[in-house]
């Protein structure tokens, strides 16, 4: 399991400032002068990307699952508290937090930290 660094509320959103802002710059370019050859390299790299941030979505929403009371914030289960949230289908919801059982990390009733069922 990868060893993460600890980190507060001021550094999480610092990047996700930068994240925000890189994604901003990205999407504000045209793809048009790219060869085919370059397109499937930007691809490549999104796939990564892509995975890496479903790495984060998948201890946020473990996180959630495993503490997070939904009726504090006025839904009756997490599925619907994040479709609300979100804006996306209870489905998806439900999915999401299905996947962050099996990838998300896990930790023994003594605190011991465990891999994901399904490690990347």
């Amino acid at each position: 399991m990868a060893v993460l660094r600890v980190a507060d509320r001021a550094a999480v959103k610092v990047a996700l400032e930068r994240w925000e802002a890189a994604a901003a710059d990205l999407t504000s370019l045209s793809m048009d002068a790219l060869s085919h050859k370059d397109l499937l390299a930007v691809a490549d790299r999104m796939e990564a990307v892509t995975r890496r941030v479903g790495d984060v979505e998948h201890r946020v929403v473990g996180r959630l699952a495993d503490e997070a009371a939904p009726r504090e914030f006025g839904a009756r289960n997490l599925a619907e508290l994040l479709a609300v949230r979100l804006r996306i289908s209870r489905g998806e919801a439900s999915r999401r937090i299905a996947d962050a059982h099996l990838e998300a990390p896990r930790a023994t009733m003594t605190g011991e930290k465990l891999d994901p069922v399904l490690p990347n």
